[in-house]
């Protein structure tokens, strides 16, 4: 057990979100990380499929109480920066990141972040913070993500020590969830890829395409389209030169 977390790790198991969330039920404390070497159905944004082989590092942290930041988006950007950083710090590895929740190498996907949040009235009782990232694994197994995928294991040609990177995502997105809304905002724009570039926005409503121009203080993304600018606070948002899916 790390100092700054209480690690559940466990081998095979259908999400590590639902797992957390049963956790959470039976009164599991704040920073509460449980790990799985495989998922069967590692759960996505919007309910797609999160491709979870073994050899990945996937895992799921329980966020409660006065840890829990104003907004779930904010801990999605904040879970996205924290990736970055480690991958920076540990490995050299340069990411850009897509909004909203794509952390990318080489304009593939490498890792992924999906936070879910339950409520009583306007009071977030916890948060799931779920985390993937391609670590040891054959891109060729992860065609299914979307977007294409790559791995650390490609990228380094080499294994990495997966308890070591955990520790490094974890302890920093601690860190950051302690710092104030706009030093998270910064970080993230510092780091994000999306912004000045042509876009195609899916919403529910339908889709739009124009220029992102902006990132506003709650993660929202701000596209610019014949004139007018929209704010997005859901739904995907596609590079247009990137292959959908």
């Amino acid at each position: 057990m790390s100092a700054e977390y209480r690690l559940v790790k466990l081998d095979r198991v259908s999400s590590t979100m639902e797992v957390a969330w049963q956790l959470v039920d039976a009164g599991a404390a704040s920073w509460t990380v449980v790990r799985a070497e495989e998922q069967t159905s590692g759960r996505g944004r919007l309910g797609r499929r999160w491709i979870s082989p073994r050899g990945g590092l996937w895992f799921s942290i329980i966020i409660r109480g006065f840890d829990v930041p104003d907004e779930p988006q904010l801990a999605s950007i904040a879970a996205c920066v924290a990736v970055a950083k480690a991958l920076e710090e540990l490995y050299g590895v340069k990411p850009l990141l897509k909004w909203p929740n794509d952390v990318m190498v080489g304009g593939k996907k490498i890792a992924g972040v999906l936070v879910e949040a339950r409520a009583r009235g306007r009071v977030l009782e916890a948060l799931v913070i779920g985390v993937g990232v391609n670590a040891n694994v054959d891109s060729r197994a992860l065609k299914d993500q979307g977007l294409g995928a790559t791995s650390l294991l490609e990228i380094l040609g080499r294994p990495v020590d997966l308890d070591e990177l955990l520790a490094e995502i974890v302890v920093g997105l601690k860190r950051l969830l302690r710092s104030s809304r706009r030093a998270i905002v910064e970080e993230y724009r510092a780091r994000l890829g999306t912004l000045g570039k042509p876009v195609r926005v899916v919403l529910a409503t339908g889709e739009v395409e124009g220029v992102a121009v902006d990132l506003l203080d709650d993660g929202s993304l701000v596209v610019e389209s014949e004139g007018r600018r929209l704010v997005v606070r859901t739904g995907d948002v596609y590079m247009l030169r990137e292959k959908e899916g």
